[in-house]
């Protein structure tokens, strides 16, 4: 079964097919995300409460991601630029916003307290998406964070600088 997040990612009109234009450019976008490895910001300041590929003790599933544990209506950034293909509520990621950055690299922003970006919106690196929350569910508040390439989930830890 593909979770409700792959569906998402697998219904992008950018995943599948995309004008030249619009291909172009993202190609061009990915090779420079590519290029930014290791040294790519955190959407947010914050203290990271668990590691990539950790258990959840609820469920006994592996963690995709990261939270980001930070106060309530800190500042959500893009880590890089692209097009928002999701801005919307989704069970068990709560407010969620999914950024398609070109071949096939994706970031998603969950657990927002507000969505600042309509699906279809161009955003540039740093700019302000959203403000942590726990709209997931969570009681912790802050941000859960995933890098995905083609739709499978990558460490955000190895993308992104050492310094949060």
């Amino acid at each position: 079964l593909l979770s409700s997040i792959e569906k998402i990612i697998n219904k992008s009109p950018s995943y599948h097919t995309v004008t030249e234009s619009f291909e172009s450019n993202m190609i061009e976008n990915s090779k420079l995300f590519q290029e930014l490895k290791g040294t790519l910001p955190w959407p947010l300041k914050g203290n990271k409460e668990n590691k990539y590929g950790d258990v959840k003790e609820e469920t006994g599933s592996k963690l995709k991601g990261i939270f980001i544990s930070a106060d309530i209506g800190s500042e959500v950034k893009a880590i890089f630029s692209g097009r928002v293909i999701f801005s919307d509520w989704l069970k068990g990621q709560g407010l969620l916003i999914i950024i398609d950055h070109g071949n096939g690299y994706m970031s998603l922003y969950g657990q927002n307290r507000n969505l600042l970006k309509t699906t279809g919106s161009w955003v540039e690196a740093g700019e302000i998406i959203s403000y942590a929350g726990n709209s997931g569910g969570k009681k912790t508040n802050g941000l859960y964070f995933e890098l995905r390439k083609d739709g499978a989930p990558i460490d955000p830890s190895i993308w992104c600088s050492s310094q949060i």
